[in-house]
């Protein structure tokens, strides 16, 4: 019963919290407030199967709340989450979550700025070791994150996340994309290709391009945007829909 009555208390706190997300600049702020959940029927004492209830819990998030979360999402790795113990630990390590899916440069955040942000009622000198308690725990479970703790605050450096984000997946993939087609201009030169038209030429190589892609090129069988061979190197574009054979100069 004292689990079930904790628990409730919990989760309700949740659901009763309202957000105020505050952004001052020089001359100006910017704010946005909402709530978690506009209504929720919770019988937290309830024993049987949900299937067999006659109260069904329910709980309505509300829009603001779903679109927060759907325009910021900070992956995390479950595992992690798992293995902290205090609610400190894991306050500190959503933190860094979040902190680290955008940091591109080195930070300094004050302890006082720390105690608003954690919303701690504790006296700072209190704060501070749970602060530095929670973010030892933190780092035996997530040691890429890079915080160090001083007298004034604490310092980050740009991290890697726990979890890949499908943002960086993206700029790995445009990276590889990038290293690739250096490559194959690297390995490019002019080769003679056979097309219905005739016979040309088309500076490249076959791990740009297929032979097929070269021909419709020659041919213009291919719309001048969609072709891969113009696209690859301007000196192509002279040559779309022109077959025959024209004596080019190497350079």
């Amino acid at each position: 019963m004292k689990t079930a009555t904790h628990f409730c208390i919990k989760n309700e706190r949740l659901f009763d919290c309202t957000y105020h997300i505050v952004n001052k600049k020089d001359g100006e702020s910017h704010g946005y407030n909402f709530v978690v959940a506009t209504k929720y029927d919770i019988d937290w004492l309830r024993n049987e199967p949900q299937e067999n209830s006659l109260f069904q819990n329910t709980v309505r998030f509300s829009q603001e709340y779903i679109n927060y979360l759907c325009d910021s999402p900070v992956p995390v790795d479950l595992s992690m989450i798992a293995s902290l113990n205090s609610p400190m630990s894991l306050d500190v390590y959503w933190w860094l979550a979040r902190r680290y899916s955008y940091l591109h440069e080195r930070q300094n955040v004050t302890w006082r700025q720390l105690a608003a942000q954690f919303g701690s009622t504790n006296e700072l000198r209190g704060f501070r070791r749970s602060f530095k308690h929670a973010v030892a725990e933190v780092r035996r479970v997530y040691p890429q994150a890079r915080i160090t703790c001083g007298r004034q605050g604490v310092t980050l450096y740009p991290s890697e996340t726990s979890v890949t984000s499908t943002a960086q997946t993206r700029h790995l993939e445009h990276v590889e994309v990038r290293s690739q087609k250096s490559r194959e201009k690297i390995n490019a030169h002019w080769f003679s290709v056979t097309a219905s038209t005739g016979k040309g030429e088309v500076y490249g190589s076959l791990e740009a391009f297929s032979t097929t892609d070269a021909q419709m090129h020659l041919d213009g069988s291919v719309g001048f945007s969609e072709c891969p061979v113009c696209a690859f190197d301007e000196r192509n574009r002279v040559k779309h829909g022109h077959a025959p054979a024209v004596n080019v100069s190497l350079f």
